[in-house]
């Protein structure tokens, strides 16, 4: 899965109450993510969470070797980062810390 592989993150139990919304829970100690997709879903192409990463190059290199796009925008001064889709077509933007 794209968020484990890429970020280190394990699947988080959801409670029972919450299981039949057919969404997945991703964390580790720094961040949570919470993923849902409805039966109308469309894909955020402009808006995007942004991700301070510490190896960024080395998540360049997996998103590229596992078949993703990496999108670099030099647009903000000394900052390297780049965007990328997810499998589902959400655009995330990652940033070197």
């Amino acid at each position: 899965m794209f968020y484990s592989a890429a970020f280190g993150l394990t699947e988080d139990a959801k409670p029972e109450s919450l299981k039949a919304n057919g969404r997945i829970w991703f964390s580790n100690a720094g961040v949570s993510i919470h993923l849902g997709v409805g039966a109308e879903f469309k894909p955020a192409k402009k808006a995007h969470p942004a991700l301070r990463v510490e190896r960024l190059d080395t998540l360049t290199d997996w998103l590229e070797t596992a078949g993703f796009d990496v999108l670099w925008d030099d647009r903000f001064p000394n900052t390297q980062r780049y965007y990328c889709e997810d499998p589902f077509g959400n655009r995330i933007k990652f940033m070197a810390l």
